[in-house]
């Protein structure tokens, strides 16, 4: 998309995603993102009590870009109003005030409480309707059936994703009004405090369980074993162990039943999937067998820091940490929960819609499968219909998407993001919650890493540890196929879905993200050692070199 404008759709700062690119998102998923995204921070944020209307989403350059919309602003205000006149807003505006008396009550009524426990209760039936969809074979479709299936499957990804960002304030929330108080009574940084919480996000290693007991299945049948370690084609060897007895078999079945459609990256439909790069699939299967996991006692070690942070509160306040601890464990895996659920229904409708691309190239109306992904929901229709695009202005989208990366995109579109109103000028409640989303999202993203010797990266240190190995670094899912046992993976940064390749791993490396990005939180859970937010990593540390990563320090460095 080289020579593309950069042109904000509406008036507004518009910030770059870069925590959830690298290249330009396709078609497809700009379309089932946007109205959700939007609607969804919305309603989470009126719920919360935010003197924020929503986080807009749009699609600018190809790139998914956010404009922060705060509650009761024209879309081209510029900055926050004089002391005065926002004071007399607050104060008198019918929204605000109502917003002001809602922040009030969210910390009497710990609506978090409800709405996880809602999450959890819905979880069984959410993974129900994904399955039955999953399950259905498409190849006995005919193409009125498959287009039925494929609606259902849009509709399902589309509730997934509006109810991802309905429920994120429920994270945010209680997660950053922990390590705003924890900060204040103790001085620790929020590297410490989330020291607290490892071991809470069990869905961060959903991937790897399912590894670790396919794994453990083919080891405990020696004749699954000798096929896992044979020499036959990768594809021949996963298709052989689905069909193995117990316990090999089924747990293998369900490893690629659920993952095995999800896009590796995390970051698009269109992107590889665990089964589409077989020879990966079956090297972490090999590297679980050689080197069984061994335990790793998260939730000891949490305690330990809890009980450390602790002793540092003053002691009149030690019993409100101890309420807002646990309320921070409880709100910490929703967020990598939700993204589980949510990519395995969106890897249910990657399928449908690859099943639709096949169709329409034997029609003549597209060049290959996957060009399908470059249309809107409205396109594909139109070309089942036999309308829509022409095969060969898909093939153009396509190519333009796959040589442009986010370099080319600017960081800010539309002017200079402004500072929200200081919190001494709001209300106690809408101040406190103003505080635990200023805390949690400023966690989940980087600012420019601090300078390094020549050899050395440096960046936020978000799993402690120490590791020496080869620098893999992986910019596509392609470069997945490359990873051994033992890599460090360099990559721009990671989704939760990465954690299916993990036990590859001994450490990772990341150019952007913060103490609260995917990397970070997946890190801490495999208690492996993680440097986030390096800023220029993948291109300062050579693909292949002996490198020393040091989680403690933050550092990286260059020793062969």
């Amino acid at each position: 998309m080289t020579g593309t404008s950069f042109t904000a759709p509406r008036p507004g700062v518009w910030m770059l995603d870069h925590g959830h690119c690298e290249r330009p998102r396709s078609t497809y998923l700009h379309a089932l993102f946007s109205a959700q995204y939007t609607a969804g921070f919305r309603a989470g944020f009126a719920r919360y009590g935010a003197l924020l209307d929503t986080i807009e989403y749009a699609a600018i350059g190809g790139f998914p870009y956010l404009a922060v919309r705060p509650l009761g602003a024209p879309p081209d205000a510029k900055g926050t109003p004089p002391k005065l006149i926002f004071k007399l807003l607050v104060a008198l505006h019918p929204a605000l005030r109502k917003r002001c008396k809602r922040a009030t009550e969210v910390f009497v009524e710990r609506p978090w409480r409800t709405d996880i426990a809602k999450f959890w209760r819905e979880v069984p039936a959410a993974e129900a309707r994904i399955t039955a969809l999953a399950d259905v074979d498409l190849t006995a479709l005919d193409d009125a059936a498959l287009v039925a299936h494929w609606e259902s499957c849009h509709a399902l990804a589309a509730q997934r994703i509006l109810e991802h960002f309905t429920f994120a304030s429920a994270t945010m929330v209680p997660v950053g009004d922990f390590l705003a108080h924890v900060q204040t009574w103790t001085g620790a940084p929020p590297s410490e405090a989330l020291g607290a919480l490892r071991g809470h996000s069990p869905a961060s290693t959903g991937g790897t369980r399912a590894m670790v007991d396919a794994a453990v299945g083919i080891a405990a049948l020696p004749a699954a074993r000798d096929v896992l370690m044979s020499d036959r084609p990768a594809t021949e060897i996963l298709a052989t162990l689905r069909t193995m007895p117990a316990p090999a078999g089924p747990a293998v079945e369900t490893l690629l039943g659920r993952y095995g459609d999800v896009a590796i990256s995390g970051h698009d439909l269109v992107d590889l999937s665990l089964v589409e790069m077989p020879g990966l699939a079956v090297a972490t299967l090999r590297a679980h067998v050689r080197t069984p996991a061994t335990a790793d006692d998260a939730r000891a070690t949490a305690e330990r820091v809890a009980a450390t942070l602790r002793e540092r509160v003053p002691m009149t306040d030690r019993a409100r940490f101890d309420d807002l601890l646990a309320d921070a464990r409880a709100a910490y895996p929703l967020r990598d929960a939700r993204t589980g659920i949510d990519f395995w229904a969106l890897s249910v409708l990657r399928r449908s819609l690859l099943a639709i691309g096949t169709k329409l190239v034997g029609q003549g109306r597209l060049q290959e499968a996957t060009h399908v992904f470059e249309c809107t929901p409205d396109e594909v229709r139109a070309l089942i219909q036999g309308n829509g695009p022409a095969a060969a202005a898909l093939a153009s989208r396509a190519k333009a998407r796959r040589d442009t990366t986010i370099e080319e995109a600017p960081a800010v579109i539309g002017g200079t993001p402004s500072e929200p109103p200081p919190a001494e000028w709001l209300p106690a409640g809408a101040a406190r919650v103003q505080r635990a989303l200023g805390v949690y999202l400023g966690q989940t993203s980087s600012g420019a890493p601090a300078t390094a010797k020549a050899d050395v990266v440096k960046g936020l240190g978000a799993s402690p540890g120490k590791k020496i190995g080869r620098a893999r670094l992986v910019r596509t899912a392609a470069d997945f196929a490359r990873l051994e046992q033992g890599d460090i993976l360099v990559a721009p940064i990671t989704t939760p879905v990465y954690n299916v390749i993990l036990p590859l791993l001994g450490g990772v490396v990341t150019d952007r993200g913060g103490l609260l990005s995917h990397p970070a939180i997946v890190s801490r859970e495999y208690g492996f050692p993680a440097v986030v937010g390096a800023g220029d990593a993948t291109a300062r540390i050579p693909d292949g070199a002996m490198v020393e990563l040091d989680g403690d320090a933050g550092t990286v460095r260059v020793i062969a």
